[in-house]
């Protein structure tokens, strides 16, 4: 019988930026992405984060946290934005784009998250903090993250909404 896995099962704090991982968050998996956050920090990026304050948008938490924790490192995992006019938006969504939003920036994918209160703009490919000013590039209300399956056809293992 021949196997077939998605990826590779790696330490989490082994795992290079800008991965796409599926880990765990209080017993529950999720889909995320490896960052670093500067000072020597890493995190790890998660979309569906659901901040104290209320409001929707992802959140970075420190990769110490998940400590002698494997994850699922998915091979060769993209961003797929929804192209759609209705789905595309210029500048910033929402209230100084708190959201799910992907972010088109030059050659930049980004998405914004909370990070101790701060706002942090990641760039999805690289897994580094961006500088560039998402207020002059394009939003996506809709994406997805795509994974490679056994047959090599891109199937949809999450979808995100701002």
């Amino acid at each position: 019988m021949e196997k077939y896995l998605p990826g590779t099962i790696q330490q989490i704090n082994e795992i290079p930026a800008g991965s796409c991982v599926l880990f765990a968050v209080h017993q529950k998996a999720r889909v995320g992405f490896i960052v670093e956050i500067g000072d020597g920090q890493r995190g790890i990026l998660d979309i569906e984060a659901k901040p104290k304050d209320g409001n929707e948008r992802p959140a970075i938490y420190l990769l110490e946290s998940f400590s002698g924790e494997r994850a699922l490192v998915y091979a060769g995992a993209r961003i797929v934005p929804g192209i759609a006019p209705e789905l595309i938006g210029f500048g910033y969504h929402g209230s100084g784009g708190s959201s799910k939003a992907l972010y088109l920036c030059g050659t930049e994918i980004i998405v914004l998250a909370e990070f101790q209160q701060r706002r942090m703009k990641v760039n999805m490919e690289s897994g580094l903090i961006s500088q560039l000013d998402v207020a002059h590039g394009l939003h996506c209300l809709r994406w997805q993250i795509q994974v490679p399956d056994v047959d090599g056809e891109f199937r949809k293992i999450a979808e995100f909404s701002a």
